[in-house]
Formats: C-alpha cells, structure tokens, sequence
C-alpha cells in the first residue's frame, strides 16, 4: 500500500463509526460509475405497474416464504409441472 493510501486509511479508522459507514457506501459507490437514468425510470415504471395491479386487484400478494418455497422448489408453483 503507498504511503498516502496508508494514510488516508489511518485517518478513516479514527472516524466514528457512523462516518466510516458513510465512506464506505461512497466508494462503493463510486465503483459503479454514474448511475443509468434509463434502466431506474424503467424500474419505477416495473414498480407502479405492480403496485396498480396489487391495488386492481389483479395480482395477489404471496408470503416471502412462499416465494422461496416456490424458487427452490419446495411447493410446486403454478408453472412447474407436477409429478
């Protein structure tokens, strides 16, 4: 590790926890590159269309635990084909 890493990393250490924490997410953060306007419009679409068809009445919600029995394959869901 160089030197002036070393010491920017010394400095972090003696921050509060709560600003280490937020350092943190900054750089992970700032690993990602700038964020894609596009595909996050496109999930708030994806978003509101499921939250109408909740309130339509259209979809049911299904328990995490069911969700998870149906991924692993511990119930057969409506798409698997049963034996």
């Amino acid at each position: 590790m160089d030197l002036e890493l070393e010491r920017i990393f010394e400095q972090a250490v003696r921050l509060p926890r709560s600003d280490q924490e937020v350092l943190a997410r900054w750089l992970i953060e700032s690993l990602d590159g700038p964020p894609d306007l596009e595909a996050e419009r496109k999930w708030d679409e994806e978003a509101d269309l499921r939250q109408q068809e909740l309130e339509d009445g259209r979809v049911s919600p299904i328990s995490s635990e069911t969700l998870r029995e149906r991924i692993l394959g511990d119930s057969p869901g409506p798409w698997r084909q049963k034996s």
